[in-house]
């Protein structure tokens, strides 16, 4: 990228339906308390078989978690598959509803590879019902960042994007994932980045500032006057943590481990660029530097890569 080239951010959601599923969507079962639907053709015996065992086998695990829990004491669930959808693999939006009422998330039968990744993705959207009953006036970024830190939070494994989220540290973290609005971003690499960043972000957060305390505080219903990084500065001044003090302090140590590795350590590291590039709010980027050359002040030299890190907050 040319010096001074600023990336143009997108913000990036899905296409969102807001109506109740009807035409076409055909009942398959009661499955562990959830009402199971598909859209378009009659359900096969090898889809049905897919169905009560992949699917079922998820449905089963998350079952008794005490956000599924208290989300059917409110009102029965749905999942709806739908192969028309080709947008995602999930989603879910509060005015979904299924053909009898039911609150529903809708599910591309593609991503039914695997029960342990289905149990993820089941996590994922019921975890945005959930947090949306709590705080509805959350940014989407935040709302994206709860759901994907609940991916691990709940099983322990990293959602199958996390990688993505070091390829391009120069997006801004915060002005991405509205889930409030309709956007495309053409370049498939750039929207799984967005989408793997803020999961990153949340994960070091969780691992540096207090784990479930930090968790259960992102679900606080009555601290609703405050959003976003505001919100999460709440939280953070009560850690009594000098690293997570701030979102700002916390986004700058962030910053770093990203090119040093340490975000997740084993996993990727932010790549160097050749040179400088212009910074948007809350992101960074870093660039190489020759033997003998220096960095400015305002950067943090990397001495084991020769590279300088700039950081850019507000």
């Amino acid at each position: 990228m040319k010096n001074g080239n600023r990336l143009k951010l997108l913000i990036l959601n899905l296409f969102l339906c807001t109506f109740t599923y009807a035409q076409n969507t055909n009942f398959v079962e009661k499955i562990h308390g959830f009402h199971l639907w598909t859209k378009g053709a009659a359900v096969g015996a090898s889809e049905r078989l897919l169905f009560n065992s992949v699917l079922a086998k998820a449905l089963a695990d998350i079952k008794a978690m005490d956000f599924v829990v208290q989300l059917q004491a409110q009102g029965e669930l749905a999942v709806i598959l739908d192969a028309s959808w080709k947008h995602s693999s999930a989603y879910w939006d509060e005015s979904l509803r299924d053909p009898k009422g039911h609150r529903a998330i809708v599910v591309a039968p593609s991503a039914l590879s695997s029960s342990w990744q289905v149990k993820q993705l089941l996590i994922h959207e019921f975890m945005h019902m959930y947090h949306h009953n709590l705080r509805p006036h959350d940014e989407g970024w935040v709302q994206e960042g709860v759901a994907l830190l609940s991916e691990y939070v709940y099983t322990g494994n990293y959602n199958v994007h996390i990688d993505s989220g070091f390829l391009f540290p120069e997006l801004s973290l915060n002005t991405v994932l509205q889930t409030d609005q309709q956007s495309s971003v053409e370049n498939p690499n750039l929207r799984v980045a967005l989408y793997g960043q803020v999961g990153l972000f949340f994960i070091y957060a969780f691992k540096q500032c207090g784990g479930m305390t930090f968790y259960k505080a992102l679900f606080d219903s009555k601290n609703t006057e405050k959003n976003g990084i505001e919100f999460l500065n709440k939280i953070f001044s009560k850690t009594n943590l000098e690293s997570c003090s701030t979102f700002p302090s916390l986004f700058k140590k962030f910053s770093i481990a990203r090119f040093e590795g340490s975000v997740l350590p084993g996993y990727l590291k932010s790549p160097l660029r050749d040179e400088k590039i212009q910074l948007d709010p809350y992101s960074s980027s870093a660039y190489k530097i020759s033997k003998g050359e220096q960095c400015e002040d305002h950067e943090i030299h990397l001495k084991e890569q020769n590279a300088c890190v700039r950081i850019r907050l507000q």
